[in-house]
């Protein structure tokens, strides 16, 4: 399910995002900002991460994201791959999985890791 909503109160790190995922208990839901709806790149992204929480469990992909840097850089690396398939450069794509998603990784080893996916 994806939920379109302007300024959500309980994400505090909602200005560095469009979007995120949540998490409660089994269920997963895509956040968006409103402002953000006709961003298809944007949209693929969070379905896809919606998608790797139906294929690995909800929790168990929440519970990776916070002490994997590997799995980290895989599951945002696989979901960057379809914004880029929707329009959006993969430079950027690299750049911001660098930037944001602790990885320890390069910006060219975040390029190869999206260039994987695509």
């Amino acid at each position: 399910m994806i939920l379109f909503l302007e300024w959500p109160f309980f994400l505090p790190s909602w200005r560095e995002y469009g979007g995120r995922i949540l998490i409660v208990g089994p269920f997963a839901f895509a956040v968006i900002r409103r402002s953000m709806r006709d961003d298809e790149g944007l949209i693929a992204h969070e379905k896809k991460h919606l998608e790797q929480c139906k294929r690995k469990g909800a929790q168990h992909h929440y519970e990776q994201t916070k002490v994997s840097a590997d799995y980290r850089l895989e599951s945002e690396a696989e979901a960057y791959a379809e914004s880029v398939r929707h329009g959006w450069s993969i430079s950027w794509c690299a750049m911001s999985l660098h930037n944001l998603y602790r990885t320890g990784r390069s910006v060219d080893e975040c390029r190869e890791a999206i260039e994987r996916y695509l």
